[in-house]
């Protein structure tokens, strides 16, 4: 249990916690190391992908894989192919109006989502973008191949079981370019698998969401991966895929993640709705999806307001006679509306500060007297 702090003007966090990494331990998907930046472009490399790069290569070491050369080559090309379809997807996001944020990669894309404004078409197209591009590549790559002199058996093979193909390749140049191809290939059609985050679980989510309020997509869409990734796991347990049933253990803990956080923004804590008299679920099949995130919004806001009908306005209103709990509650709404646009990955450490700032108050009044029988809200 959180103890709320009796300092008369305490910090804007609890004592000893810091907001940005308190975060970063908080959700698994942060769990990453810098890669590069430029531009307005930074990318990042999920510690997923830096686990199963060094598995990888100590099991060819060992004998368990076909060889180092093999492997090597494999996830240069998986390192390339990651990268470089992520930049594109992310220079189309920007382009289409999405605020910049980092781009954390793992071994079949990106953990990142981008909030693109606008229409849904323009979150689709993003979406199915890494998608298009990985099409492109197999289909230039196997074209090239095939230009190459090599047999259909080995460019038309079970992506699944590229080892059986792999070691009947001869010349280095052959088995770099062929295990580019092999790579992309099996990356494009992985991502077709509706399970967060691959490029199908995202589409569902672009697809659903309205254009104020992202949360329905991303919770159909959870819930969607959560059923495929059951049914994955059994599948890939049945055929013997370790690495089938490890995408489906993995992107089940994404699609519990994501679910978690789209009811972050509908139902930030159960206490607060009860005290605003109704139950949640009632609320909202009474109200229209602009309702809804005015509700929701109003739900994140009301334990923190104790201020009279005729309380003072907010400083920019009235300078000389500001009010700075009115004006930290004016903020609070500026962020929880970014929220619903972009996420809460989309937040910077100073935002993720004021809503530490705005629990601990919470937190304080809750202490204090419980619900205020003055409150308006309370009635």
């Amino acid at each position: 249990m959180v103890r709320p702090s009796h300092d008369p003007d305490p910090p804007t966090t609890p004592k000893g916690h810091k907001p940005w990494r308190g975060h970063w331990r908080e959700d698994p998907m942060q769990w990453s190391v810098p890669l590069m930046t430029f531009g307005r472009l930074s990318m990042r490399v999920h510690v997923v992908f830096v686990l199963f790069v060094a598995f990888e290569l100590v099991l060819s070491v060992s004998g368990a894989r076909l060889g180092l050369a093999h492997v090597a080559a494999a996830l240069g090309a998986l390192a390339l192919n990651v990268v470089l379809r992520e930049v594109c997807r992310a220079l189309a996001a920007q382009s289409l109006g999405a605020e910049p944020m980092p781009v954390v990669l793992w071994p079949l894309g990106s953990l990142s989502s981008h909030g693109v404004p606008g229409p849904r078409l323009a979150r689709m197209v993003v979406a199915m973008s890494g998608i298009a591009i990985g099409a492109a590549l197999s289909v230039t790559l196997a074209g090239v191949l095939l230009l190459a002199g090599l047999s259909q058996e080995l460019v038309f093979f079970n992506p699944l079981d590229p080892a059986a193909v792999a070691a009947r390749i001869g010349s280095t140049g052959t088995l770099v370019l062929w295990w580019a191809y092999a790579v992309t290939l099996l990356v494009t059609l992985l991502n077709l698998i509706p399970i967060f985050p691959l490029d199908a679980g995202r589409l569902i989510e672009a697809a659903v969401a309205d254009r104020s309020v992202r949360r329905a997509g991303i919770l159909l869409a959870a819930r969607v991966g959560m059923v495929v990734a059951l049914v994955l796991f059994v599948a890939a347990m049945t055929a013997s895929l370790e690495r089938v049933m490890g995408l489906s253990v993995f992107g089940g803990m994404i699609c519990w993640f994501e679910r978690r956080r789209a009811e972050f923004i509908a139902e930030p804590g159960r206490p607060e709705w009860r005290a605003l008299g109704g139950n949640r679920r009632d609320l909202h099949r009474e109200l229209d999806p602009l309702e809804r995130l005015e509700a929701d919004l109003d739900a994140l806001e009301a334990p923190d307001l104790d201020l009279e009908p005729d309380s003072a306005p907010p400083c920019d209103e009235k300078p000389d006679n500001c009010n700075p709990e009115a004006q930290a509650d004016a903020e609070v709404d500026g962020i929880l509306a970014k929220i619903t646009r972009s996420g809460l990955e989309s937040l910077s450490r100073e935002e993720r500060a004021t809503l530490d700032a705005a629990r601990e108050r919470k937190l304080r009044g809750k202490n204090r007297g419980g619900d205020a029988p003055n409150n308006p809200r309370n009635h």
